[in-house]
């Protein structure tokens, strides 16, 4: 038996010897009509309180586990602390999922397409410090995804609807651990103290010498960039490839500078 159908047995328990000692006070009655009288009143009480009541046992029940899911993750955590409604807004449609049974590979898809989305939000009023161990992260989750499939580092980028069906294998806990601390970071950092979107002077500079070089070495390709999902293998793979230098690139800038780089190409529209 559930919780929740013990709790409503119990509360028609209480109920119906409530109403059958009202009922029949003062009244004289047989034994046996007493139990009778509350059971029949146990049994109507018990059905009314599974169909009213037991409802929202049962979704407080789903939030509570799917809460208690999230939590485990860095970044849901410092999402909860930071950015409450955010969270509580997000909390709500994994319950949904829970109450509608949805397949595992939904709860992937749903929880990694909401991972990007907070790192497109935060990450360009994030500090520098929390935007390079997310870049750096990033890459590595890209590098160890093309060690399962080569194909596969380009789901780090744009989220598929059966994310979980594409990846044989799981990747390695030290990669998801890091890659989820670093996004706590970034959420902590831009929630707490949070930089301007604004690109440096000197880090501009250093934008228009990465894409020259990104450009000179991929060409129209690098359209390829802002193309959404892309069918394509070959173009795929051209996508990762490209994503990876521009990376390295950025990395190898003075922190400031390629912090600076970073917010700006993630706060573009």
């Amino acid at each position: 038996m559930k919780w929740y159908d013990l709790v409503s047995a119990i509360i028609a328990g209480l109920i119906a010897v409530g109403l059958t000692h009202f009922i029949l006070k003062n009244r004289p009655y047989k034994r046996s009509s007493q139990r009778w009288v509350s059971i029949i009143i146990w049994v109507v009480v018990f059905a009314l309180l599974r169909q009213l009541l037991v409802p929202f046992l049962i979704m407080y029940e789903n939030k509570r586990t799917a809460d208690g899911a999230l939590q485990k993750t860095s970044a849901f955590r410092a999402l909860k602390q930071y950015a409450p409604q955010r969270y509580e807004g997000f909390l709500v449609e994994i319950t949904d999922g829970f109450t509608a049974n949805r397949t595992e590979s939904w709860y992937v898809n749903k929880i990694a397409n909401y991972a990007l989305k907070i790192s497109e939000e935060f990450l360009p009023r994030a500090s520098d410090e929390s935007v390079i161990r997310f870049l750096r992260a990033s890459y590595n989750t890209i590098v160890e995804m093309e060690k399962l499939n080569p194909e596969l580092g380009y789901y780090c980028l744009f989220v598929p609807e059966s994310l979980s069906t594409v990846i044989s294998s799981p990747l390695p806990q030290q990669t998801l651990d890091s890659g989820m601390y670093a996004l706590a970071d970034i959420v902590k950092s831009a929630s707490e103290n949070p930089k301007e979107i604004p690109i440096k002077p000197g880090a501009l500079d250093d934008l228009e010498v990465i894409r020259h070089k990104i450009f000179k070495l991929y060409g129209d390709d690098i359209s390829l960039l802002n193309s959404g999902l892309i069918e394509n293998t070959e173009d795929r793979l051209k996508v990762c490839l490209i994503t990876k230098h521009l990376f390295n690139l950025i990395l190898e800038l003075p922190q400031e500078n390629a912090a600076s780089v970073a917010r700006h190409i993630y706060g573009m529209p």
